[in-house]
């Protein structure tokens, strides 16, 4: 359960994408430390617990860029300019919001469908593309 009212930038438009300590590791994966979705009237804040890994979500007044904290992330997650769809949270067994899903797009599927994940692991926010699983022909089930 969100501790806001999503409903206040849910359909709006993102106008920009800012990171703290953001690292493109070895193997291509992306993390950072924090996530800033600004919207026109708001800011959508993601940030990690270094203690517990446990995601922080909150809705804020928008940001103005501090250079040297926040830099410009959009060009790795291509967020500009899409709308704020459906989003998801995901607890572990100790109660911690580990994991926040968004979907992006005002129309179904993708308003509805999640596009991205942000897992709280190793201290930093792990960012991930969600895709449907595709089965191959002879593992779908039969009727």
């Amino acid at each position: 359960m969100l501790k806001f009212d999503y409903e206040k930038i849910h359909g709006k438009n993102i106008t920009e994408v800012h990171g703290e300590n953001v690292r493109v590791m070895n193997d291509g994966s992306f993390e950072c430390d924090r996530i800033v979705i600004d919207v026109a009237t708001a800011a959508l804040e993601l940030s990690v617990n270094i203690d517990t890994d446990e995601l922080i979500i909150e809705l804020h007044e928008p940001y103005e860029n501090t250079p040297g904290t926040l830099s410009n992330i959009n060009d790795y997650l291509n967020f500009v300019g899409r709308k704020l769809g459906w989003v998801w949270t995901a607890k572990n067994y100790r109660g911690y919001d580990d994991a926040f899903m968004l979907a992006l797009g005002e129309a179904v599927p993708d308003a509805l469908d999640p596009a991205y994940a942000f897992v709280g692991a190793g201290s930093s926010i792990c960012v991930y593309s969600v895709t449907p699983l595709k089965l191959p022909e002879t593992n779908r089930l039969r009727p």
